[in-house]
């Protein structure tokens, strides 16, 4: 919001009734905060990494820094844990390296070179196998990790004249498939931005990606994949539209219309594969049918703009973010049954982005987490 920090926030949604606060924000970084990451075996540690060069290990019920690790000699841009070797960090920097960390010793392991500017995003496939790696050189590296002494640079992604500012794998729950790496790219000096699918089995060596998706006349806030089409995917852009997109052939199959100023995010439903739903600029929440291309309802409950929505695993439940500076959390029913359960209000900060934790995570799938900012000093939460 024009200051230089950003707090995140850990709710547990079956306390969200009325207007509550946060379990436990942490502080303690210098700089703002880039990074935060669960841990996929123990419920109450985190791991954040910041512009302060610094990464730290958090019990997020106390709010206590168990650990800080030093060796980047520039701000940390991701950090992340591995899925199988639960005392592994890596952590990705603007030095332009790579770093695995030993979580009990503190021990920087291993240091990767690879990438010629600076890093700007890590990835682990479900296997932990692999290693994805995006760089301001333009390149997405593919990491085969074998102990952490043996690795080898198995396949470079060549993004012609963008920058990659993130990379993941997709879930093991997927329907696309788990191997399939997504890059969101840009921008190279103009007003648009594309994301790019790989199929992690055909990046050998120096490749394309499979089908880049363009069309949209300005930005693309937001990309998500269809649960239940493997090769469907909704897009939602500054220019107030709504796309769905056919990522084999890179076909636009449908345009939606109805916001009136830019579209912040869009998701699919986890339950019901024909219903879309997106925020906006312009205050509202859109549910709209995939086959009729009709909206079907929209809320209203925020006075400023939307930034975020999420649903719940079970589809019964949407959390949306807001410049007005609340979470809302929406019970939905049928689609023109619908009722706003609960607000958290975030005091003097806006939320930009809301998530609910996954359904095979420790934690709980009914955690929701919130990234906000800012409060005008040099941190984040």
């Amino acid at each position: 919001s024009g200051k230089d920090d950003c707090i995140c926030d850990c709710y547990g949604h079956g306390e969200l009734k009325g207007s509550v606060s946060p379990e436990c924000p942490v502080t303690g970084h210098s700089k703002i905060v880039s990074s935060v990451a669960f841990s996929p075996t123990e419920k109450n540690l985190i791991v954040s990494g910041s512009w302060d060069h610094t990464i730290k290990i958090w019990n997020i019920s106390t709010g206590e820094c168990l650990l800080t690790l030093y060796g980047h000699t520039d701000r940390v841009s991701s950090v992340v844990f591995s899925p199988t070797r639960p005392n592994l960090i890596v952590s990705s920097s603007w030095d332009k390296t790579i770093k695995f960390w030993h979580v009990s010793t503190s021990e920087c392991m291993s240091t990767l070179t690879g990438h010629s500017n600076l890093v700007t995003s890590v990835a682990w496939s479900c296997s932990g196998t692999h290693l994805a790696s995006g760089s301001h050189d333009k390149t997405v590296q593919i990491w085969s990790i074998g102990s952490i002494s043996t690795f080898e640079c198995e396949s470079t992604v060549n993004q012609n004249s963008d920058i990659v500012s993130s990379v993941a794998f997709l879930s093991k729950t997927s329907q696309t498939g788990p191997n399939l790496v997504v890059t969101l790219r840009g921008h190279s000096g103009k007003d648009d931005c594309i994301c790019d699918c790989y199929g992690h089995g055909e990046l050998k060596g120096s490749v394309s990606p499979e089908c880049p998706v363009t069309g949209h006349s300005k930005i693309v806030s937001s990309v998500a994949f269809s649960p239940t089409e493997k090769n469907l995917i909704v897009s939602g852009s500054w220019d107030h539209t709504i796309k769905i997109w056919n990522i084999s052939t890179g076909e636009c199959l449908l345009t939606l219309y109805g916001h009136t100023d830019r579209v912040s995010s869009v998701v699919f439903s986890p339950t019901r594969p024909n219903l879309i739903v997106s925020s906006s600029w312009d205050k509202t929440i859109k549910f709209w049918h995939v086959s009729t291309s009709e909206c079907m309802s929209t809320l209203t409950g925020h006075s400023n703009l939307v930034t975020s929505v999420a649903w719940s695993c079970s589809g019964t439940h949407l959390a949306s973010g807001s410049h007005d500076k609340t979470v809302q959390i929406w019970s939905i029913g049928s689609i023109s049954t619908f009722e706003c359960e609960s607000t958290v209000n975030q005091n003097s900060d806006i939320v930009s982005s809301v998530a609910f934790l996954s359904k095979t995570s420790q934690t709980g799938p009914n955690l929701v987490v919130t990234l906000r900012g800012h409060s005008g000093k040099d941190d984040c939460i």
